[in-house]
């Protein structure tokens, strides 16, 4: 019994520490197939499958920080390949992010009416997102019974301020955690975790 309330607390514990988990932050409606971003997306770029999504409030500013040249309506010229530009339509709802999708100037749809990928493996795109920063966590040491391995990582961290962003790279680091029976990182192993840190610039 004493075991499994210490299960309980740490994978509290660790729920609440989660960085921002999700790469892809878009998706196309099944309805009527309409590209919808998760509040706070600013642009995705994919380069295996040559698309760019778009947030229609920035495109202006991505195409200058892109260095893209408009080679018609629909395509960017971006550094010698030629993407295929999405414009967002609607913003993606969910239970959590109400603040969010209040603040957007897109309407907003349950993430349920969404698919998050029409491929597979999930294309690795670039993603700038607003309201965050890129921070660092060290998983490393020991820390109230808590033994955390594999360095140093990067993550979005949410600042909830407009002009703050922070670019998802499309690559990511696990950080293994480990809780102990004893404050010093030793005795019996009570059970490990990890958490994947999306790697940011």
């Amino acid at each position: 019994m004493r075991i499994s309330r210490y299960l309980l607390a740490f994978g509290f514990m660790v729920f609440m520490c989660l960085p921002v988990s999700a790469q892809l932050k878009f998706g196309y409606v099944l309805q009527d197939g309409g590209v919808a971003v998760e509040p706070n997306t600013i642009y995705s770029l994919c380069p295996e499958t040559a698309t760019l999504v778009v947030h229609p409030d920035h495109l202006a500013e991505t195409m200058e920080e892109l260095g893209a040249t408009a080679v018609s309506a629909d395509e960017w010229l971006i550094d010698g390949v030629i993407y295929r530009v999405q414009r967002a339509e609607y913003v993606i709802a969910t239970g959590s992010n109400g603040t969010d999708v209040v603040s957007e100037t897109l309407p907003p749809i349950s993430s349920h009416a969404v698919a998050r990928s029409l491929a597979e493996p999930e294309p690795v795109c670039t993603t700038k997102i607003s309201k965050h920063v890129c921070d660092t966590h060290d998983c490393s040491g020991c820390s109230a019974g808590s033994k955390q391995v594999g360095g140093k990582m990067s993550y979005c961290r949410r600042t909830g301020v407009a002009n703050d962003s922070c670019t998802l790279t499309g690559a990511s680091k696990t950080c293994t955690i480990t809780r102990y029976e004893n404050a010093d990182c030793t005795g019996t192993e009570l059970g490990t975790t990890t958490v994947k840190y999306n790697s940011c610039t």
